[in-house]
């Protein structure tokens, strides 16, 4: 599921007073720029820890702002809807002015009696603080004592904090931050704890010592409590509390490592030195009383790498290696435990070498931790900085961790015994430099790097991994699978963003969520923000709290068990490597998590061209008696091999009076239709039972029956995307002369003339003309299948003739939307004089008025009537029509025509045509693109493709293929002599759009939804973006699902593919890909066959053209075409009620059309 965001905690958008701005201790808001002291708000991008805590019938949440300083802590309150989508519906600061503000709250827990457990990371130095004698002197020898300098990179965050007492930097003395700022007030685990009438106490644990607090994180003893330490040369910590569920008085031990093993990461036994036993009464007391180190320890510098006689020699963080000669001063123990905690456990000889210690997590059932080292570095080495030959970080100290540098960081795992004492520590996993790298992606981009935060998922067996790193270009959580050691990359975010705040709640009020927060995008790594932010694609300088989710619980616990780790895995779809510029701006996640239940859904094939059913060869071209065609060569010239078209398009599924059977269209000329009855297993695959072509002899035949639809009433409905230009043949004095007027045409026609037995060389003018009747060809088609399996085919005179793509019927059952494929071609609407009933209406065609040239375009539609007629009058025409019993011809003159002739634009270019009288209706149903051009509407779409209808939103999507020729400004020979009512950008990869309709379903506007794009993640073989639909084709809406499929037919991918894409959300999701050189037709979703659902589609041509070669390849699966489906999948739909058809018409029809049963040998 695709991470959500919980409304309103974009921080760049919440109110002046609250979500994530700073405030001091009058709890008036921060300025930024404290230099310049400007009036703007400081509002923070660097949300951390969030936690959710139901409490009562109300849902809470406290959040991190990590920073600047003074950090900020929020409190929320969350609405959770039916579906367990979270919003805010109220937000308050957190007061901390009772405890001198807040430092800087990093990563956190939820404590088993359900309150948030937060932290202070970077803990300011006591030391340097009391060393120095001057703020930021520049010049030495003073610069050596100045706080800039002692302070390291800590100095700026202590001149921010001091913001808290409303002094800025401009006029902050050491005198100020000696005086007003304590140290010792800063470093500690926080508790807040949310009540059910929204109020809420919060405290800060100085009995869980003071340190560089990344989280702390309770045991289920509810006693244990473990600390990690982040910097360089930190330590790692234990509580036990003296209650269960109090920890405001006990005991703290800091660890000691026994390195067993270097490599991998090492591995080590541990030990616990206790450090003190305290309670926060006499903490409280030793903190308000102001102390200075000096009060707690006596300090020398160290000679020549040692300490004076009398003085332990240290070396412990946070900041930095940081070698000290100390001796504790007589009665501090409990404080030095307490308040300079790290510096004490090295005092007693502890281990404070580690580095980067982050989140931290723990698996019940094997009773282990983990934990994450986000670098492997400095006092991690031995005597080593970054591989490199160095006493900083190790001298003065015990050397207990010699290993080898990893820049990419490692999770360990630790064993716990029965009292929760974690014993030994293993790495778990690594990342790594060796492999999977480049300029921009230091660590292997397919292993982790940097990891920081991580979370177990409690029963499901897997680790959460989430990422803080500039070793990779773009952050991410993974998914690492505890048996298989699998690791799947399922969220990632911005340039120079990192993850946070990784965390399951497997229960809340009946849904699971997976937490997921984006911290300062384009703010890290080397990324220069202002720069990035402002680049296409980006997604702004503001955070993103949000999730994955909800799931749902109740599939948590279907089978398995949380207490052994046996529940359904939650299966997670791999996210690509973010490796385009555009993706490297979003925030992505994995389309797909799926607990239990989960369906397995492939493509799974009914038939391929070329399969024998009985005595049918599916794909087969058969002329008027039923006979096989001969296919030709390059030249039109008749071989001895018949031809089967690895060239299926639409295929329809129609239920009809308990019997399932389908018609599918083989794109060709001339065509074919095929009509097949289907068996359905209980588990709801599709296999022939019997198939026969179905006879369009009555009108000639058919020519590229291309995509099409299924009609309210239950019956088929497909197209003729082919048409001959019967100018051409009109004008024409023989073949050759028919060649050069339209070499388009003469090719058609040639091809044509196989459906009645003639080929070349033996064909003239005269006899194709004699049987190729122009005026046959370009229509909607309808097919009914009655109970005996038997079909009537039709071709619709009243609907137009032209390039159809396909015909959508609206839910009125009169009003018909039809596409034209090509260049110049226009959009038609049909409505029928009778609901259910196509033979007899009214055509029109559409006028656009273009409102924007945005994202395709944006028109406002209006409707020209073309003319009303029916069937049975217009087929009366057909045998003796030509184009010069209807239009009257001239030759243009530049762009103009001589008086009397109106120029138009259409399929055909610029011509000079009038309308002879008396032969309007002929004009409109038989030329009607030419027609509708000629009376004023819009003959500039290109590639215009299929359509489908979205009940919900009450619009029609439509597929653009490309955006090209006349729907640019002034094209050229496209718009020359026509109104030029497109003027668009070209956009090789084409776009969908929306088209809105009115209560009685007029299409009123048009405006593009979603484009293709070959401005990013392109190469030689991919010239449109690969993570982006491109040149799309059919589309078909998934029924109650709020989702979108289309199907490509390109040339701009190197693989054509079905995507499924989210009206909500926007989310593209690839479901299937194809092989070289085909592309995805047909597709269509039915919601309920059977009792399952499927999505229809299917594959054409593959290894057409320039990939001919590659069917030589070892892996190539043939040049037949593939009709299938993804399913099936058990349907949630109502059984739809499907019209039965009764009427005898086997007797009416041809003897083939109905189909033979296969026999024992087929």
């Amino acid at each position: 599921m695709m991470e959500k965001t919980v409304s309103g905690v974009s921080t760049s958008s919440l109110p002046a007073t609250s979500g994530g701005t700073s405030s001091n201790s009058t709890s008036n808001p921060q300025l930024t720029k404290p230099s310049e002291v400007t009036k703007e708000m400081d509002i923070s991008n660097n949300p951390d820890f969030v936690s959710l805590l139901p409490v009562g019938n109300r849902l809470f949440s406290f959040v991190h702002f990590e920073s600047p300083r003074p950090g900020a802590i929020d409190m929320m309150e969350l609405k959770q809807d039916a579906n367990g989508t979270l919003s805010v519906i109220g937000i308050k600061h957190v007061d901390w002015s009772l405890w001198g503000g807040l430092w800087t709250p990093c990563a956190g827990s939820v404590t088993p009696w359900n309150t948030h457990l937060g932290s202070e990371e970077y803990e300011p130095d006591a030391k340097a603080i009391a060393d120095a004698t001057s703020l930021a002197d520049a010049t030495p020898p003073a610069n050596a004592t100045s706080l800039f300098v002692l302070t390291g990179g800590g100095f700026p965050s202590i001149i921010n904090f001091m913001r808290y007492y409303g002094l800025y930097a401009n006029n902050i003395t050491l005198e100020d931050v000696k005086t007003r700022f304590n140290p010792y007030l800063y470093g500690y685990a926080t508790e807040l704890t949310a009540n059910a009438d929204g109020s809420y106490q919060n405290v800060k644990w100085y009995t869980l010592g003071r340190g560089s607090k990344e989280l702390p994180y309770v045991m289920p003893d509810n006693r244990t409590v473990y600390i990690t330490d982040d910097g360089t040369n930190t330590a790692f910590f234990r509580f036990v509390a003296d209650r269960a569920g109090d920890l405001s008085s006990g005991t703290l031990y800091g660890a000691k490592a026994f390195q067993l093993s270097a490599a991998n990461g090492g591995a080590f036994n541990l030990q616990w030195i206790k450090l003190g036993s305290a309670n926060q009464t006499y903490l409280a007391k030793a903190v308000q009383a102001n102390p200075k180190f000096y009060d707690l320890f006596n300090a020398t510098k160290p000679q020549n790498g040692t300490c004076p006689p009398g003085y332990k020699s240290i070396n412990a963080g946070q900041n930095d290696g940081n070698h000290e000669c100390l001796v504790l001063k007589p009665g501090k123990e409990v404080e030095a435990a307490f308040l300079e905690t790290r510096r004490y456990l090295a005092y007693l000889n502890g281990t404070t070498e580690f580095s980067k210690w982050e989140g931290l997590t723990y698996d019940p059932i094997r009773r282990q931790i983990y934990t994450s080292m986000s670098d492997v570095r400095y006092g991690m080495e031995d005597f080593k900085q970054l591989g490199k030959s160095a006493t900083k970080y190790d001298i003065g100290g015990p050397n207990d961790i010699r290993l080898d540098y990893n820049p990419c960081g490692c999770v360990y795992t630790l064993n716990v015994d029965a009292n929760y004492t974690a014993t030994n520590m293993t790495a778990l996993i690594c990342g790594d430099t060796k492999y999977g790298t480049n300029a921009n992606n230091t660590c292997n981009v397919n292993e982790i790097a940097n990891p920081d935060n991580v979370a177990f998922l409690t029963g499901h067996d897997q680790l959460i991994i989430g990422e803080d790193t500039d070793a990779h270009e773009n952050d991410v959580f993974w998914v690492y699978d505890m048996k298989t050691g699998e690791k799947t990359r399922i969220f990632a975010t911005p340039y120079g963003a990192e993850t946070t705040s990784a965390y399951w709640y497997p229960n809340i009020n009946g849904h699971a969520y997976i937490l997921a927060v984006t911290q300062h995008p384009y703010g890290e790594g080397g990324i220069n923000a202002t720069k990035m932010v402002d680049y296409p694609g980006s997604t702004g300088l503001a955070a993103h709290i949000g999730y994955f989710g909800p799931l749902e619980p109740s599939a948590l616990t279907a089978t398995g068990s949380a207490s052994n780790n046996t529940l359904p895995e939650i299966q997670f779809e791999q996210l690509p490597v973010p490796y385009t510029d555009a993706l490297k701006h979003k925030v992505q996640g994995s389309m797909t998590a799926v607990i239990g239940g989960c369906e397995v859904v492939n493509y799974q094939a009914i038939m391929r061209t070329g399969d024998k059913f009985g005595g049918s060869v599916f794909g087969r071209l058969l002329n008027a008696k039923g006979q096989p065609v001969r296919a030709l060569d390059s030249n039109l010239l008749p071989t001895n091999e018949e031809q089967v078209e690895p060239t299926p398009d639409f295929v329809s599924y129609l239920p009809t009076c308990g019997s399932l059977y389908s018609i599918a269209h083989i794109e060709a000329s001339p065509g074919a239709y095929y009509l097949t009855q289907l068996s359905q297993s209980a588990n709801g695959t599709l296999t022939v039972t019997s198939q026969s072509p179905i006879d369009f002899s009555a009108y000639g035949g058919v020519l590229g029956p291309c995509a099409g639809s299924v009609s309210p009433w239950n019956t088929h409905l497909g197209s003729e995307e082919t048409t001959i230009n019967a100018r051409a043949f009109a004008e024409a004095k023989d073949l050759a002369d028919l060649k050069k007027l339209d070499s388009g045409a003469y090719s058609t026609a040639i091809n044509a003339a196989r459906y009645f037995d003639l080929y070349l060389p033996n064909i003239t003018l005269a006899s194709l003309k004699a049987t190729v009747n122009p005026y046959n060809y370009g229509y909607i088609t309808e097919v009914t299948v009655n109970g005996q399996g038997c079909t009537k085919a039709v071709k619709h005179y009243a609907m137009g003739r032209m390039t159809s793509e396909m015909s959508l019927v609206m839910p009125d059952q009169k009003t018909v939307y039809i596409s034209d494929d090509g260049d110049n071609r226009s959009f038609y609407k049909f409505v029928a004089d009778t609901a259910g009933d196509l033979s007899s209406g009214t055509l029109y065609a559409v006028k656009v008025n273009q409102t924007s040239a945005v994202k395709g375009g944006s028109f406002n539609l209006n409707w020209i009537k073309l003319g009303n007629a029916s069937d049975a009058l217009l087929r009366t025409q057909v045998a003796n029509l030509t184009f010069d019993k209807i239009f009257e011809v001239a030759v243009p003159v530049g762009s103009s025509c001589p008086a009397g002739f109106r120029s138009i634009n259409s399929a055909y270019g610029q011509e000079c045509l009038k309308v002879k009288a008396g032969f309007e209706v002929h004009a409109a149903f038989f030329e009607t693109g030419r027609y509708a051009a000629y009376v004023g509407a819009t003959t500039e779409f290109t590639k215009f493709e299929g359509t489908t209808y979205d009940a919900e939103n009450r619009a029609i999507y439509a597929s653009v293929s490309y955006i090209r020729n006349a729907m640019l400004d002034n094209s050229s020979k496209y718009d020359v002599g026509g109104p030029n009512d497109i003027r668009v950008p070209a956009n090789p990869c084409g776009c969908v759009y929306k088209i809105s309709l009115s209560t009685t379903y007029d299409a009123t506007s048009m405006s593009g939804l979603l484009c293709g794009s070959s401005s990013y993640n392109t190469d030689a073989t991919n010239k449109c973006d690969r993570d982006i639909m491109a040149n799309p084709d059919n589309l078909n809406m998934l029924t109650g699902q709020g989702q979108l499929a289309i199907a490509e037919d390109t040339d701009n991918h190197e693989n054509a593919y079905l995507w499924i894409y989210d009206l909500k959300t926007a989310v593209l999701t690839r479901v299937l890909s194809t092989p070289y050189g085909a592309e995805v037709t047909g597709t269509y979703f039915y919601p309920n066959l059977g009792g399952f659902s499927y999505i229809m589609s299917q594959v054409q041509h593959p290894y057409e053209g320039a990939e001919m070669a590659k069917l030589s390849d070892k892996d190539a699966t043939g040049a037949a075409g593939w009709v299938g489906y993804l399913g099936p999948m058990s349907s949630k739909y109502p059984k739809p009620d499907a019209k039965c058809y009764t009427e005898d018409f086997c007797q009416a029809a041809a003897p083939s059309t109905q189909p033979a049963a296969i026999s024992a040998a087929g």
